[in-house]
């Protein structure tokens, strides 16, 4: 099976749990994990709609300057790593972004695409990608589930976001609390199987 056929079916398959969970109310589906279901259930809780447009609108300056205040100890740690695996991944097409426990993001790796509108839009500083914000997010799942996760293209909540593929995975303090995310984010990434 070549890696377009793998990419078709499952886009397919998560075509059919979409259908089955957002539009036909469907508790679960055994096409997608319950954390998956859960986050979608809470976005259509919450008014959203998966065919709404997104916007990446970034915070005002003033609560950018306080979020990055605020997480000036976390930046100062993680921007060394950032930047090395930047260099790690450049040329892959993903690129690494680092968020507070809000999902706001705090820094970017410097290895990023920004001729493309789509990578652009979400990698600045600033910008809120929390499940309130931009519905289901590697970012958001990373930090509802304190685990890392795999979020690819339909499993995200809304149709606008459907051409990233995402790795998410919490960062923790010293003190075991988790204080943000590392996420790697990819544009229409095929998935294989492994």
């Amino acid at each position: 099976m070549t890696t377009s056929t793998v990419t078709v079916n499952r886009l397919s398959q998560l075509e059919q749990a979409r259908a089955a969970i957002l539009h036909e109310g469907a508790n679960s589906s055994p096409l997608v994990p319950d954390w998956i279901t859960q986050s979608w259930q809470r976005c259509l809780s919450s008014g959203m709609k998966p065919h709404h447009q997104v916007a990446f609108d970034p915070l005002t300056q003033a609560h950018i300057r306080r979020t990055l205040d605020q997480n000036r100890e976390l930046v100062a740690a993680a921007h060394p790593e950032l930047e090395r695996l930047g260099r790690a991944i450049a040329g892959t097409s993903f690129f690494a972004m680092i968020t507070d426990a809000n999902g706001i993001v705090i820094d970017v790796g410097s290895f990023i695409d920004r001729h493309d509108r789509r990578i652009d839009a979400i990698a600045r500083v600033g910008v809120e990608l929390s499940e309130q914000a931009v519905g289901t997010t590697a970012i958001s799942a990373a930090l509802s589930e304190k685990q890392p996760v795999w979020l690819h293209r339909g499993e995200h909540f809304f149709k606008d976001t459907s051409v990233y593929s995402c790795a998410g995975a919490p960062l923790w303090n010293g003190q075991g609390k988790c204080i943000g995310t590392v996420s790697y984010t990819h544009l229409r990434a095929h998935e294989t199987v492994l």
